[in-house]
């Protein structure tokens, strides 16, 4: 979500910064996907800013998609 606020307030220098700042979020999201699972990085979009509020939101609606989305062969 910081990466995501930083893109949107234009915090980056340049877009070499918000590029490695991208790869960086992306690849640690990746060590903690199990390796039988896929993952999809998609932006959430909030009318409030409360970040327990968000995080309980997205943990709720998304437990259900985590333990069950298999990677397809």
């Amino acid at each position: 979500m910081d990466l995501l606020e930083d893109i949107e307030c234009h915090r980056f220098q340049n877009e070499d910064d918000e590029r490695k700042a991208t790869e960086n979020v992306r690849s640690e999201v990746i060590k903690i996907v199990p390796e039988n699972y896929k993952i999809a990085i998609l932006p959430a979009h909030f009318i409030y800013t409360e970040g327990e509020r968000i995080r309980r939101i997205l943990v709720d609606q998304g437990q259900d998609f985590i333990l069950n989305s298999q990677k397809r062969g």
